[in-house]
């Protein structure tokens, strides 16, 4: 899969020392993923991340730190908000004969409603390992999503502490229950 940021490690160059970069985003990378963030602009997307073969030789554990500058828009005035996001990376992968298959996962616990299921711990659970590529910069882009404010305000906007809109008496939509309960009092 082509992604906007992508910076594709081969696993056969990552050891037990692990492999480490430094990755920064071009503007036109920055440009095609503000529009897949659904924000204004990213400004700024650069990580530095390390993988590193466990002893298994099969799994791999990603670490690091992703930062960067993206500008919204504030969802009670429109106006824009710069946000600084810092998120640390924190994720395993394993080779793809060694990952359970979400459909098979799924298939085996259909008609199990009864029973609940263990939710694994992330180390125990890793990602796919595709075609022996590990892309640095999509697991980056994917911990920045993270930290993208689903609901921003400006600092005016969250110290008046107003989470609605008022709306005017003669901008408001009539009640389209308003009619039935007329019915039900006509009666």
């Amino acid at each position: 899969m082509d992604y906007e940021f992508s910076r594709e490690v081969r696993i056969e160059h990552i050891d037990r020392k692990g492999k480490a970069e430094d990755i920064v985003a071009t503007q036109d990378e920055c440009a095609n993923l503000a529009k897949r963030l659904n924000v204004v602009s990213v400004d700024k997307i650069e990580a530095h991340v390390k993988a590193t073969r466990m002893a298994d030789r099969v799994t791999y554990h990603l670490s690091g730190q992703v930062s960067g500058d993206v500008t919204q828009e504030s969802v009670i005035s429109g106006d824009a908000i710069q946000s600084t996001i810092l998120q640390n990376i924190d994720t395993w992968f394993a080779d793809s004969q060694h990952v359970k298959s979400f459909e098979k996962e799924k298939q085996k616990r259909e008609g199990d409603d009864e029973e609940e299921h263990e939710i694994k711990d992330e180390k125990d659970d890793p990602e796919m390992i595709v075609d022996g590529v590990i892309d640095f910069g999509e697991v980056a882009v994917q911990f920045f999503a993270l930290g993208i404010d689903d609901y921003p305000k400006t600092d005016a906007e969250k110290q008046a502490g107003t989470d609605y809109i008022e709306v005017k008496p003669e901008d408001a939509k009539p009640n389209p229950f308003a009619k039935l309960a007329e019915l039900k009092t006509e009666k």
